[in-house]
Formats: structure tokens, C-alpha cells, sequence
């Protein structure tokens, strides 16, 4: 029979000792649990979605914060590699609410084999923008939209509205959050399909209002397309890689960005009035 001797004993326990209460191991934290929609991730537990993407444009004006591949890149700050319907799916998994779009039926005229068709045909009626640059409020649920990328070896996060700067009054965009409104599902008058205008459009959050966007702006600037630029001092260089987060805010920040927002308001009827009832560009 192998004995060990005695002084041997006792260094493996001290080993032991020192092994396991001097230095104990870290425990890792249990991975969020999430589901992945095309590029979209989706984390229920938080309330919040990320998107990849890169930067497109670091100071020019601009009409969106964030298009997708095909979309108006020279007019977005970021391009995001995403089907704008699985981001869509993804945010309504969240129990987010776009405004309330309800089915109404026009009449529209198309031209088939070198005849004009008059057809009937199901639209979503819009409550809020129509049109682009609509001044009319969009509605739907609040969102916080926040970026974050890697630089010099480390991570940063800013609010979305940082990036983008107010020329005419030397600031960032004002915090008042941002609105789900979830783009529109448009009835193809040749195919009789339903067809997502976002899937065509690429228009995935706008500064500049319009109907298409799945996220619009809630300022009364939302309806001028000459008021918002990239902010150079905050967006970092062409091309590089960002993850765009959206979350649901918590109570304390949707009423900060209303706050925000009415703000803003009064703000806005004081310059009408002070230019005569005209709106200023």
C-alpha cells in the first residue's frame, strides 16, 4: 500500500485552501436568453432589439437616421443590414402598439397593356404623417433608440439623438425619444397581394416624417427636411460597424421625453408667431 507522508498532506491542503477561499473563481453570469429573426436579435427579458449595421454618413443633412441596403444611404446616418419586416415582427413581439392603422378602400387608376384600369383597392389610412414631411404628429409607442460600437478598445453607447445635430440652433436633437410606427402593408393593384412599403422603401427610422418608416420622429422639426444633419463630433467614421438598440423605455423615461417633446412644442408655436404665423426653415 503508497503512504504519503504527513508534511505532504499538509501542503496539498493548504493548496486547497488557498485554491478555493483566497482566490475563488468568478462565477459567470447566465447568458440573456433571445431569439434571432433574420439579423434581428430579440431580447424579451429586456424589452429591447439589436440591429447591425454601419455608419453611412457622419455630417451631411440628412432625412433618416437609419435606412437599410438599397434605401437612401447618402440621407442616413446608418445603414443597417436587416429586412425591415423581420425588425418589424420583431418589435411587435415586444407588444408594441404602431398607431392604430385602420384598412380603407380607394380607387386608384393603373395602366394595363396601354389602357388606363380604374380598380378598387385596400389601403392602411394613416393616423399621423400621409405624406412626406407631413408636419402631422406620427403615433404609436415610445422607444429609446441607443448605438454602440468599438473604439480604441472599448465599447461606446450614445442616444440616437446625439448623432444628430440642429444647425440652425448649434445643438443635438433633442431627447424626446422616438415612435413605432411600423410602415404600412399597401395593397399591389397589378398582383392583389399585400406587399410591406418597407421592404421596398429601406426606410427604417426617419428624422424627416414619412408614412413608410417603421420609427419617426415626434419633434415639430419632424416635418422639415432641412433642420437635421449628422453630427460629426458624436458619429463616428464612414463604414463603421454599429449595433442600433431599441428598447422600451421605462415610465420615468417616457415622461422625460414628453417633457421633452412639449417642450419643444411651445418652442416651435413661440418662433411662428414671432415669424408672423410662418413656419421657419
Amino acid at each position: 500500500m503508497t503512504r504519503t507522508a504527513p508534511g505532504v498532506v499538509f501542503v496539498l491542503a493548504l493548496a486547497g485552501i488557498f485554491s478555493a477561499s483566497a482566490y475563488p473563481q468568478e462565477e459567470e453570469k447566465p447568458a440573456v436568453p433571445y431569439m434571432e429573426i433574420g439579423k434581428v436579435k430579440l431580447i424579451r427579458a429586456e424589452k429591447r432589439v439589436e440591429v447591425p449595421g454601419v455608419v453611412a454618413v457622419r455630417r451631411n443633412l440628412i432625412e433618416l437616421f437609419a435606412c437599410g441596403e438599397g434605401g437612401k444611404v447618402h440621407e442616413s446616418v446608418l445603414r443597417l443590414d436587416v429586412r425591415p419586416s423581420n425588425l418589424n415582427l420583431a418589435l411587435k413581439l415586444l407588444e408594441l402598439d404602431d398607431g392604430g392603422r385602420k384598412k380603407v378602400t380607394r380607387t386608384v387608376e393603373v395602366e394595363e397593356d396601354g389602357k388606363t384600369v380604374t380598380k378598387t383597392v385596400e389601403v392602411m389610412e394613416e393616423n399621423g404623417p400621409n405624406f412626406l414631411g407631413d408636419p402631422t404628429r406620427p403615433q404609436g409607442d415610445p422607444l429609446i433608440v441607443t448605438v454602440r460600437w468599438e473604439e480604441n478598445g472599448e465599447t461606446r453607447r450614445v442616444r440616437a439623438e446625439d448623432m444628430i445635430f440642429e444647425r440652425r440652433r448649434g445643438r443635438s436633437m433633442p431627447r424626446a425619444g422616438w415612435i413605432y410606427t411600423g410602415s404600412r402593408f399597401v395593397q399591389n393593384p397589378r398582383t392583389g397581394r399585400e406587399e410591406f412599403i418597407a421592404d421596398h422603401s429601406k426606410t427604417i427610422m426617419t428624422t424627416w416624417h414619412d408614412p413608410d418608416a417603421l420609427i419617426d420622429n415626434p419633434l415639430p422639426d419632424g416635418g422639415n427636411d432641412e433642420v437635421y444633419f449628422a453630427n460629426p463630433d458624436v458619429v463616428p467614421e464612414r463604414g463603421t460597424p454599429v449595433t442600433l438598440e431599441i428598447r422600451v423605455p421605462t415610465e420615468e423615461e417616457k415622461q422625460q421625453a414628453l417633457a421633452v417633446e412639449k417642450k419643444e412644442i411651445e418652442a416651435a408655436e413661440k418662433r411662428k408667431e414671432e415669424s408672423g404665423g410662418e413656419e421657419q426653415r
